[in-house]
């Protein structure tokens, strides 16, 4: 072969590679950054309430994770887990080599945020959530969630939620006849609950209290029929139904003036992502 055509193929040939090597090395930088981009935290931002816990975790990397608080007094946080202390806001921070990855928390009071998630998933002990109200039943400064169903063969489930120690808890259930309205009775600090009885004839009234974190029984009232078909009619009152007796009409009606002439009733309000921020926050 022709030592000029070798000579020319052999220079070809370097400035091929010099080409592709300048081109890897232009790309090489840009491929990294690609890489970094895509390494993030599985939450941006976190909502909590006073000693509940949720995890972080920072995804596409296999690199080592340092973690801290802005507010450790707000939030700790430790290999990813974090515990909320008090109300307030702070921000976790997962560094990655030189990469700082943030997240906000807000820590917020205890009922918020667990009746908001309540709330959220649609469901109590019974069934779907159609409306809530929130009010203070006992005065002791952390409202209570009251629930309902829908109404169904006339009557409607009722459940009511506090928070103690951080933790919802469900203090119980009635069954409302015929209304999609609340009751409450703000001078004896209770739940008004009424129904009637088919058949023997008669109505009733049950006052409930919130005592250590259940639905309890503080009055009782009925009258009706002694029996089916009587005619003598009978008024009973007592703290619950195992515990009451029958007294005098005159007496029945003095105390049902003194007890339930404070009910007042509250219309459920509809259980819309709207209506849920609106009363709980974002």
């Amino acid at each position: 072969m022709n030592l000029n055509k070798i000579m020319k193929k052999a220079i070809t040939l370097f400035f091929s590679l010099l080409l592709v090597l300048s081109l890897c090395c232009v790309q090489s930088p840009s491929i990294g950054k690609v890489e970094a981009a895509s390494i993030k935290l599985s939450k941006t931002k976190v909502i909590l309430a006073v000693r509940q816990t949720t995890t972080l975790s920072v995804k596409n990397t296999k690199k080592s994770v340092s973690w801290k608080s802005s507010d450790s007094s707000v939030v700790t946080v430790k290999k990813g887990k974090l515990t909320a202390k008090k109300v307030g806001d702070a921000t976790v921070t997962a560094t990655v080599g030189s990469k700082n990855l943030t997240c906000e928390v807000h820590v917020r009071g205890d009922y918020k945020v667990l009746y908001k998630q309540l709330l959220e998933s649609g469901k109590n002990s019974s069934g779907d959530i159609a409306g809530f109200i929130r009010m203070d039943i006992n005065k002791d400064g952390v409202p209570e969630l009251i629930t309902a169903d829908a109404i169904s063969g006339g009557r409607s489930n009722r459940e009511i939620y506090t928070v103690r120690g951080g933790k919802l808890v469900n203090c119980g259930n009635y069954f409302q006849n015929g209304s999609n309205y609340f009751s409450y009775n703000s001078k004896y600090k209770s739940v008004h609950y009424w129904w009637w009885t088919n058949g023997v004839g008669g109505a009733g009234d049950i006052l409930y209290k919130i005592s250590g974190g259940k639905l309890t029984s503080y009055k009782y009232f009925w009258s009706g029929a002694k029996s089916y078909g009587s005619e003598k009619i009978v008024y009973n009152y007592g703290t619950s139904y195992k515990k009451s007796k029958s007294i005098s009409k005159s007496k029945f009606n003095s105390l049902e003036d003194k007890y339930l002439k404070y009910n007042k009733s509250y219309k459920f309000i509809a259980n819309t992502s709207a209506n849920r921020i609106k009363y709980f926050g974002n």
